[in-house]
């Protein structure tokens, strides 16, 4: 059952960066109407909406394009830092925004908080207790980690559904800094569907190191 749901997150996580290299290339191919690098609109939009100490840096890996709330920093990956094509510009719109918007609600600051420091560990517990409850035959035990483990997984959607509301207050200020022929609205679905899977990959990595541990000792 669990082989079956990680092959099921493997499989959408696949299907997802694979529509990303096809979408990417496309919007990566032309400048956008102001010349912005993802560097220039990210520090634009982060200095207009008055935060302070955020830290913009360069990623070499592919896709690696990600803010992190807890730390006030966006990676960009280096097409989208040192390029001025529409692509950069809704990529570094994408991460400035949702830090905005993740910095400026506490709801949405806290949810942010949770999910990149507790989730895992909350994770782990749930395993631990799914092992305990099959070692020991003890049927309670192995439904408490199961109903911890669907119990984050709904988690995580309240928290795409947030991250979407961030998005959709974004998208009209996203859409000024492109011309009217142009539509960021498949490369910010691909982001946030990127973001979850990133999220959820948290059950698969977190196994694999319980698994290894045990294995090991």
């Amino acid at each position: 059952m669990i082989d079956a749901i990680f092959w099921l997150i493997i499989l959408i996580s696949f299907v997802i960066y694979f529509l990303m290299t096809i979408v990417y290339k496309k919007y990566d191919r032309f400048t956008n109407k102001d010349k912005l690098t993802g560097f220039d609109i990210a520090l634009k939009i982060t200095e207009k909406c008055k935060l302070e100490d955020v830290i913009i840096i360069e990623t070499r890996k592919k896709y690696s394009d990600s803010y992190d709330g807890t730390r006030n920093v966006i990676k960009l990956s280096t097409p989208v830092f040192h390029n001025d094509s529409i692509l950069s510009l809704i990529v570094g719109s994408y991460m400035a925004f949702m830090l905005v918007g993740e910095k400026s609600n506490n709801l949405n600051k806290y949810l942010g908080i949770f999910v990149n420091t507790i989730v895992k560990y909350i994770i782990f517990i749930a395993y631990i207790l799914i092992l305990l409850g099959a070692i020991s035959g003890v049927f309670a035990i192995k439904t408490m980690g199961i109903f911890m483990l669907l119990a984050v997984f709904l988690f995580l959607i309240y928290y795409l559904r947030q991250k979407y509301y961030i998005l959709d207050d974004a998208k009209e200020k996203i859409k000024k800094g492109l011309r009217k022929s142009e539509n960021a609205d498949k490369v910010l679905l691909l982001l946030l569907l990127k973001d979850f899977t990133i999220y959820v990959s948290v059950f698969i990595d977190t196994y694999e190191e319980i698994m290894y541990y045990i294995k090991k000792n």
